[in-house]
């Protein structure tokens, strides 16, 4: 299954050393050229840690960059109107809009856009999970993997322990 990837998530995972398992679930991870933007260009500007990583991923070909175009453009940009979010969310949005991919994303509003629009999405957390109960990850693997992400981004101690629960009825 193909999915799209905003910024946040490939920062997240590059910052606790799982980018991979993002390849290990998904056959490809597709990103619009403002997360590339942001990412990489912005990345390399400011020297942030993590670039390289990213950038083998691009050069293996496992996150491919894609340009938008038409009226692509013109949700980008209905997007933005509507507030809230930035330009690689709402690329991010019109990309899984206009393919009927689900979005991989953390930012509340554009998560609360991606429900109006009809457009599946989950966090990177879930990502972490669903890397659990595939097997790519140990229970105690994911638990590290999650206290980390915590420890990374704002991830709500609700949410948090609703992965922990779940990931334990997962078998080993």
């Amino acid at each position: 299954m193909a999915v799209i990837a905003d910024s946040s998530v490939l920062v997240s995972l590059v910052k606790i050393d799982t980018l991979g398992l993002l390849k290990g679930l998904y056959n490809r991870i597709l990103i619009p050229q403002a997360v590339y933007e942001e990412v990489i260009i912005e990345g390399k500007r400011l020297r942030k840690a993590g670039v390289a990583t990213i950038e083998k991923a691009l050069g293996d070909r496992w996150i491919q960059v894609v340009r938008l175009k038409g009226n692509q453009m013109v949700n980008v940009k209905r997007f933005l109107a509507s507030g809230g979010i930035g330009r690689g969310e709402a690329e991010s949005l019109s990309l899984a809009m206009s393919r009927k991919l689900p979005v991989i994303m953390d930012d509340k509003h554009a998560r609360e856009l991606a429900a109006t629009v009809n457009v599946k999405y989950w966090g990177t957390g879930a990502v972490l999970l669903e890397a659990c109960m595939a097997g790519l990850v140990n229970r105690q693997e994911f638990a590290v993997a999650l206290r980390e992400l915590a420890r990374v981004t704002w991830l709500s101690a609700e949410v948090t322990s609703e992965l922990l629960r779940i990931a334990e009825e997962v078998k080993e």
